[in-house]
């Protein structure tokens, strides 16, 4: 185990893991606050827009694997972190100008499942590949 610990590409496919879940969850984690506080959303319209981030993580699965093929499981990471920033980013300067509307606040998250869909397989394919013959062995 502490041989893995030691290699920073490790660390870098486990860190892009653990952020990109951190995403999802705090996503998750604060979503009912902002939908009731905000908007005034009940639990079930509530339900179907948290259903986007989710609409996006399945398409992003499905085009990384669509692009394992012909790309390199590092540009897909990076091509998936990138659509999820552009879209929040997009999302945060159109609030800025003053529109805020449930579809525009949930529609931006697609881009958060999108990127996490694109990054999720690769990352953990990258991690458990470091040393292959570590994966599913149990710490000495």
């Amino acid at each position: 185990m502490s041989l893995l610990l030691r290699k920073p590409v490790f660390w870098s496919y486990a860190l892009c893991t653990a952020f990109s879940t951190g995403a999802f969850y705090i996503f998750l984690a604060g979503s009912p606050l902002i939908a009731t506080a905000i908007f005034g959303i009940d639990t079930a319209e509530l339900g179907i827009f948290v259903g986007s981030i989710t609409a996006g993580f399945i398409t992003g699965s499905w085009l990384a694997g669509r692009l394992a093929g012909r790309h390199r499981p590092m540009t897909i990471m990076l091509l998936g972190k990138i659509l999820a920033c552009l879209g929040l980013a997009a999302g945060l300067l159109i609030i800025a100008m003053g529109y805020l509307t449930p579809v525009l606040y949930f529609g931006c998250t697609i881009f958060v499942g999108l990127g996490n869909g694109m990054t999720m397989p690769n990352s953990n394919a990258g991690a458990m590949s470091v040393y292959p013959r570590l994966g599913g062995a149990l710490p000495a």
